[in-house]
Parts: structure tokens; sequence; C-alpha cells
């Protein structure tokens, strides 16, 4: 999120969240989180393949601190990487 983080920082965050809004159909790119999260996905189909009957081991969990309208954004990239 470089280049958001920019407008954030030079314009605002009325002028951050309409950039957001406007580009929320557009994924973000795969951040220094992204290798950890896959792999952990990984860990929870094997362990579900090991043990069908038991719940996922680990749990992903977003947490941010951005405004809530980058929300959508945020969904819509999960949702376009696969889960």
């Amino acid at each position: 999120m470089e280049e958001e983080t920019k407008i954030f920082q030079k314009d605002g965050v009325e002028a951050y969240v309409k950039y957001q809004v406007g580009h929320e159909n557009e994924p973000f790119a795969p951040g220094a989180a992204f290798p950890f999260v896959k792999a952990v996905e990984v860990v929870n189909e094997q362990l579900r393949q090991l043990y069908p009957d038991s719940d996922e081991l680990f749990d992903i969990v977003l947490v941010t601190n951005n405004h809530a309208q980058v929300g959508v954004r945020l969904i819509n990239s999960i949702n376009h990487y696969g889960k």
C-alpha cells in the first residue's frame, strides 16, 4: 500500500478514502505477510486431512488501522487471492 500511504500522507484521509473507494475492485498487491498466510493455509489443509473431525488449528485474523471504508477493498483482495 505504498501509493495509498503516500496519498494519505500528502492529501489526507478524505483523498485516501476516495482513492480506495475508486479502486475497491483492484486487489492489493501481496505484502510481507502474504507467504506466511499462504503457509498457514497449507498447514490447515493438511491438518484437516489428518484430523477431519477437528477444528482448524489456526485462524487467520486481519487487523488494520485503516479507515473502515477500505474494508471493501480488503475483502475483495482476500477473495481475489482465494481465501
